[in-house]
């Protein structure tokens, strides 16, 4: 006769608010990196442009600025999730719960593409040892790559905090304080991004991330 062990649920759920609030941490420092590894200049000229992306430390920046988009991506499907699944067993909010998560996989999705951009011409000229493409498509994918991230990422990134603090005043999975922040971090995003300065949001998103990273842990404290 063999005896089957396993781990309390309440070890389990410890285990996982852990991983969620490493998860928003590392996600917030990785939308700092996002913007900070690299600053490609908005309105350079043309030899401007080119010296910019033919400098070695500006080509290592977006590769670091790339893998930073792809690890926040993850970081917040974790997070999102584990609210998901807090709030889905302690309220009927299915539509709610469903809206968060699908603006966070979007949102996950507009940081993958982000990076990806990001890290093509550092990948083209570092990897592949191209030339380095006209200013014509310097310029383009200089423009559509802030475009995205202004109006793209951090508008579905705030429109997943709203939803995503919404859900916890709701349910009351998560202490007050931190959906209040999370709403108005989203609001100060989501007028960012109205009035076309979406990435200088970039630190709310930290402050979010930050926030809810103590309230998970608070939750998993004993008493």
């Amino acid at each position: 006769m063999s005896t089957t062990t396993s781990a309390p649920s309440h070890t389990r759920a410890g285990s996982a608010g852990r991983v969620a609030a490493a998860s928003s941490v590392v996600f917030g420092i990785s939308m700092f990196a996002l913007v900070a590894s690299v600053n490609v200049p908005r309105e350079a000229s043309d030899e401007k442009l080119a010296a910019f992306w033919r400098g070695s430390e500006n080509l290592i920046g977006a590769t670091v600025s790339a893998y930073a988009a792809l690890l926040g991506a993850i970081c917040l499907m974790v997070v999102v999730n584990h609210v998901r699944l807090l709030a889905a067993s302690a309220t009927a909010e299915g539509p709610l719960v469903g809206f968060a998560r699908s603006m966070a996989t979007l949102c996950a999705g507009s940081l993958v593409v982000v990076g990806a951009m990001r890290g093509a011409l550092a990948h083209l000229v570092r990897a592949e040892d191209l030339p380095l493409p006209g200013p014509e498509v310097l310029r383009y994918a200089t423009s559509l790559g802030y475009s995205l991230l202004d109006l793209g990422t951090m508008g579905l990134l705030g429109v997943t905090m709203l939803a995503t603090s919404v859900l916890i005043l709701r349910s009351k999975v998560l202490s007050g304080w931190v959906g209040v922040l999370g709403s108005a971090c989203g609001v100060i995003t989501l007028a960012a991004v109205a009035v076309g300065f979406g990435a200088f949001s970039t630190p709310v998103a930290i402050v979010w991330g930050i926030g809810l990273a103590v309230s998970v842990l608070r939750r998993g404290q004993p008493g």
